[in-house]
């Protein structure tokens, strides 16, 4: 699948859209000529998107993309016309990667952006290396990605939606101060790279914070494969071992089918779920009827409806009118991941050369759904919060609120420096 789409934005539809946030440029900085002037030709930017593998969670994305370029208001960067391209990655590597070669070579793309798996997203940032082009992950990736593939990838890359370590350190965090004395818990997650990430970070995290915490063995772990639907004897078999806390890394289509066959069990009820990779998204497909009661939740991907930050109320209040839902990982991240990098391009005097994005990407704060926030230079990585805390039924949409919802900022769930440093340095000996 491939599509072209030329960005054009009618008054109507900008008023309607952006009235309290439209046309967020990027931050004043330090001007600079660009090592090679951009000549007018239009920008072409790939967006790979799991069209069919994950459809559900390639169409929140594709509302992202297009609510990024309602909030910017035109359909130029720099001078330079706008051009998407939506390319279907089928949820496969090796297809994604022939198509993003294709789109480099064949219609001359500048920019990679992409995708929800992230065995995809370390295949994008290959390639676009490789090219000589910048990737965006518009999501949140493996932490493979910054460690085990960091000389592969950067630094030709920019990270819209945090790290796999993100979301599970923020429930590392919770769990510490909620966790009754000498708990157990299991893993029931997708058995490819985020999963694994997730669960091994999740593992390390709790276990420093709370060595009294029972991490069960393997026998009792369950890896249903990525696109798997038919949950059941899974979730039987990690439930036969009795754990206080069942971990999950679940995500898009598979999360839903995950929580809908969990609750005709009765399963969320024989032990308590953290659901580290889930968001309103899905809330939106699960609705009222497939709520979910006491779990363990976060605002993954950076936004969360009832996160009191002045900038997300309005992001999510005009998003919701636009779209009759509220934005989740798929679509705020999608949403944060173009909207940074046509700011930094039109920083760069409308340059998409890796060297000239990477002379301004650092040197001050870019507008997002949670505010002006920077991005750290060790992993290329835009600082969102993390919201966590227990989810309570409403009557009203999303469904859901968060009890005893802590905010925690970037730094605070992210590997510090120091840990990136020596994991990168492991993965060399």
């Amino acid at each position: 699948m491939r599509k072209k789409l030329e960005t054009k934005i009618s008054r109507r539809s900008f008023l309607k859209g952006a009235v309290a946030g439209a046309a967020l440029l990027g931050g004043s900085g330090i001007p600079y000529a660009p090592t090679v002037t951009a000549a007018a030709k239009p920008l072409k930017i790939a967006l790979f998107e799991p069209f069919t593998g994950m459809p559900l969670s390639a169409a929140f994305s594709k509302d992202g993309y297009e609510f990024a370029m309602v909030d910017w208001g035109k359909n130029t960067v720099a001078g330079r016309k706008i051009e998407l391209l939506y390319i279907d990655t089928e949820l496969k590597p090796e297809i994604a990667k022939k198509k993003a070669r294709d789109a480099v070579l064949n219609d001359k793309v500048e920019i990679l952006i992409g995708e929800e798996a992230s065995s995809i997203e370390i295949t994008l940032g290959i390639v676009a290396k490789e090219s000589g082009i910048f990737s965006v992950i518009g999501n949140a990736v493996a932490d493979s990605f910054t460690i085990d593939n960091y000389d592969k990838i950067y630094p030709n890359a920019v990270v819209a939606g945090g790290f796999s370590t993100n979301p599970v350190r923020g429930m590392a965090l919770y769990m510490k101060d909620t966790a009754p004395q000498g708990a157990t818990v299991t893993v029931l997650s997708p058995n490819y790279v985020w999963g694994w990430d997730c669960w091994d970070r999740f593992k390390k995290d709790i276990t420093k914070l709370r060595p009294d915490i029972k991490i069960l063995p393997k026998e009792a772990e369950a890896w249903p494969r990525l696109g798997e639907r038919g949950f059941e004897p899974f979730i039987s078999s990690v439930l036969a071992r009795k754990p206080d806390y069942l971990f999950s890394a679940h995500w898009g289509d598979d999360a839903i089918a995950v929580v809908r066959q969990a609750k005709a069990m009765g399963a969320l009820e024989k032990t308590k779920w953290i659901m580290s990779t889930m968001a309103c998204d899905e809330f939106r497909v699960l609705g009222a009827k497939d709520a979910m009661q006491g779990v363990i939740f976060g605002g993954f991907g950076g936004y969360w409806w009832e996160d009191p930050n002045p900038v997300m109320q309005d992001f999510g209040k005009r998003w919701y009118k636009r779209f009759g839902y509220y934005p989740g990982y798929s679509s705020s991240t999608a949403y944060a991941g173009l909207h940074l990098i046509l700011q930094i391009i039109e920083a760069t005097k409308g340059s998409a050369k890796p060297e000239d994005i990477l002379k301004v990407m650092f040197d001050r704060k870019w507008d997002s759904f949670a505010g002006k926030l920077p991005i750290r230079k060790i992993d290329h990585q835009l600082m969102l919060p993390y919201q966590v805390g227990e989810t309570t039924v409403i009557d009203t949409a999303p469904y859901h609120s968060l009890k005893n919802m802590k905010i925690l900022s970037g730094e605070q769930v992210s590997l510090t420096p120091e840990e990136l440093q020596a994991l990168r340095a492991g993965v060399k000996k």
